[in-house]
């Protein structure tokens, strides 16, 4: 149905029972009416316009936030011009300063962008929190981290120039500002605690810290985007990854020896 006509609906849902002997058409003539009808159609299409106005802004932000990610990383932080960041993404530098207050804000705002992709990516590879919650109820735990670190590795292998936005955020903020990824690991770590719980609960895992788990698991993640992408070996950084999170999931003693702690066994005499 098309939205005039559900809009005709409404109003006459609205305004018929005010004028029981009117026909249909006569309403529509009656001039209280059109005023009405003209009032709504004024009204929608002023929130058309805005949302409209608001796509196109969020628009124009992502593409000020894709040409930022590609000059911060290729001349650095200081080296970067916002001229030049808003003339590859086809706007006016005051349209820049009206996103981001300053060059400062517009890093960081483009490193939490780099973060936002890398979720937008993960939820699409694993198919939304339903398909997470069947892959670990049919399958386990251990395959959801499985899933999550390889469409991790993934997004970087593609994106290797959100690496380097965490580097230079570190090195250029040190001492004001807490790093993005520190950040949005604790904002999106609630489900994965609950998680691991549950299988640990289950019996999946064994007795474990869920917390100090996912914190070992993320490090390990880390490590391995950030050395990978720095030994130039970006583009196998899946496999990389694949093979780590495989010894981390598996572990490194034999089931027989779990509960020795790593103590040497004493030959006996």
């Amino acid at each position: 149905m098309r939205p005039f006509r559900l809009a005709e609906i409404c109003i006459f849902a609205f305004v018929w029972p005010c004028f029981p002997n009117y026909s249909v058409l006569s309403l529509i003539s009656d001039g209280r009416v059109r005023f009405c009808v003209f009032t709504y159609f004024l009204v929608g299409n002023m929130s058309i316009g805005t949302t409209k106005r608001n796509k196109n802004a969020q628009f124009r932000r992502s593409e000020i936030l894709a040409q930022a990610l590609d000059v911060f990383a290729t001349v650095g932080f200081r080296g970067a011009d916002v001229q030049v960041i808003a003339d590859r993404a086809n706007v006016g530098k005051g349209t820049v300063y009206r996103h981001f207050t300053n060059k400062e804000q517009l890093f960081l705002a483009t490193a939490r962008w780099c973060l936002e992709q890398l979720g937008e990516f993960i939820e699409d590879k694993l198919g939304g929190e339903t398909a997470v919650n069947e892959i670990a109820a049919n399958v386990g735990v251990a395959e959801v981290l499985k899933q999550v670190s390889l469409a991790c590795a993934e997004f970087y292998q593609q994106q290797p120039h959100a690496v380097e936005m965490m580097i230079m955020e570190r090195a250029e903020f040190r001492e004001s500002v807490v790093p993005t990824h520190l950040l949005y690991r604790a904002e999106a770590r609630s489900s994965l605690d609950l998680l691991i719980a549950a299988a640990i609960d289950s019996g999946e895992f064994r007795q474990i810290d869920p917390s100090a788990t996912l914190d070992a698991w993320a490090d390990l993640l880390f490590g391995n985007i950030v050395n990978g992408c720095i030994g130039g070996c970006v583009e196998k950084l899946k496999v990389r990854i694949e093979k780590s999170v495989d010894l981390f999931l598996a572990g490194l003693v034999a089931t027989t020896n779990v509960n020795t702690h790593l103590t040497p066994k004493v030959s006996p005499q």
